[in-house]
């Protein structure tokens, strides 16, 4: 419903915006999409390759950390995923105040648990 409330807004706003400001409906509706993008990859984590249960695990803890980090291989064509216990056990390091719960420390297990 809300799906086709925007549609409808956006259909009826856009003829006035088109008449009043011309290109500026252009720039306007880029900036959103702009901004829709960097709310994607700050707040949303990546989900590829977890099972439906272990969903849940990745939006516990920082999100924002999380989400960065899965960017950084996303953008690299690296593929690292973990399971649902790696990132219990990274949440709850993190939690109890010990600073291997960091994205280095995390890294660095990464590399030794690779070799």
């Amino acid at each position: 419903m809300s799906n086709w409330l925007f549609n409808f807004t956006i259909s009826k706003i856009t003829p006035i915006l088109l008449k009043e400001i011309t290109w500026g409906t252009y720039l306007l509706f880029g900036c959103t999409t702009m901004l829709a993008v960097v709310w994607t990859l700050l707040f949303y984590p990546e989900t590829g390759g977890y099972a439906i249960e272990e969903i849940h695990t990745l939006f516990e803890g920082s999100i924002i950390k999380r989400s960065l980090h899965d960017n950084k291989y996303l953008f690299t064509r690296m593929r690292r995923q973990k399971t649902a216990e790696q990132i219990e056990r990274a949440n709850n390091e993190h939690h109890s105040g010990d600073s291997a719960g960091s994205l280095k420390g995390e890294e660095e297990r990464y590399e030794k648990a690779r070799v």
